[in-house]
């Protein structure tokens, strides 16, 4: 009856969205005048929530069904997002999968939601150990010959949802990257994602001679930036994954993430991973709340208290999230866009 009561209360409001943590069943009821339905799920959720849309769709055929399954949801991997719309969301693109001949490469998925606003890219939670598929997604549609089918690409436009406000966080910490530092740090020699010199001095020197570093054995990242002015959830932050400390020390390289894009002549600060400098996102406000999901390291037992979170829906992936053409890839980057 609590439940009931709160998903009504939840679906009075402009913005008719719904997240339980660790439920123990998925019952999905239409608000009325509502005509589609944007369902998200972790993977220890993804059977449950797929037996709740086949009943549904029995008990509803016409309403217009687009589900996906992510690594966690508000922070927790043991959840249900929902999300009604009294309008159809358009099926812009979508891609069946088809198993791929080269075993020694990971498959996955990508979903995109293109909004007011806002245009998100995640990747998609892998379900092999639930359902033998390296991904879940797939959307009802009328007669579309790709109902039910399995998706390795699904890109949809939703209904109006106005975004108010971005509020964004992180878990990195700003080191100097000399004892004296200069006043800027450029780019000055590159290949590809490799970083060859920084102020014409091989990059890996940085890391090397830099006391801060050596102290933590903590991710590094890069903030990569022109001088031009942007919000704080538009800031690009690329982890270093190779050299300073390893291999390309001789050379001098620093090897940065594969989403980094140009580095041509950019302007760079030096970051390092915090997971203790983690800042909560507001539950008591509407939104879309986007997350670098931190990776389990170890089996952690289902809670059996169920919250449930009005309003507010969650989309995390482990190896982050694009947004408005911005990668997000730190463990704990967390994006809330509030909506009216």
């Amino acid at each position: 009856m609590f439940v009931n009561r709160c998903i009504r209360l939840a679906f009075k409001r402009s913005f008719s969205a719904l997240t339980v943590q660790n439920p123990a069943e998925v019952v999905l009821s239409p608000p009325r005048g509502h005509n589609s339905l944007l369902m998200i799920s972790t993977a220890s959720q993804l059977e449950t929530s797929i037996d709740s849309l086949i009943k549904l769709n029995r008990s509803v055929p016409s309403l217009q069904l687009v589900y996906f399954c992510v690594d966690s949801i508000l922070n927790s991997r043991n959840a249900v997002s929902e999300c009604w719309f009294e309008e159809d969301m358009l099926i812009q693109t979508c891609k069946q999968f088809k198993p791929s001949k080269d075993k020694s490469t990971p498959q996955s998925g990508t979903v995109e939601l293109k909004l007011n606003g806002f245009d998100v890219v995640l990747p998609l939670a892998h379900t092999m150990f639930q359902n033998t598929l390296p991904a879940t997604c797939f959307f009802v549609d009328g007669d579309n010959p790709h109902n039910w089918k399995s998706l390795s690409l699904l890109k949809v436009q939703l209904p109006f949802i106005k975004s108010s406000h971005f509020k964004y966080s992180n878990c990195l910490v700003e080191l100097p990257m000399e004892k004296n530092p200069a006043q800027e740090y450029i780019i000055t020699e590159h290949e590809g994602n490799m970083i060859k010199t920084i102020n014409m001095l091989p990059a890996s020197q940085y890391l090397i001679e830099n006391e801060h570093v050596q102290k933590s054995k903590n991710a590094l990242f890069f903030k990569l930036y022109d001088g031009a002015q942007v919000p704080d959830y538009m800031e690009s932050y690329h982890r270093i994954t190779v050299g300073g400390l390893g291999w390309g020390e001789k050379q001098g390289y620093l090897v940065l993430d594969r989403n980094v894009g140009s580095l041509d002549h950019k302007k760079l600060k030096l970051y390092q991973h915090r997971p203790e400098t983690a800042v909560h996102f507001d539950r008591n406000k509407k939104s879309v709340v986007l997350e670098c999901s931190t990776e389990q390291q170890s089996y952690r037992p289902t809670d059996s208290n169920s919250p449930i979170v009005s309003n507010q829906i969650g989309l995390g992936s482990e190896t982050g999230f694009k947004l408005n053409g911005v990668w997000h890839t730190s463990q704990g980057e967390v994006v809330q866009i509030v909506v009216t």
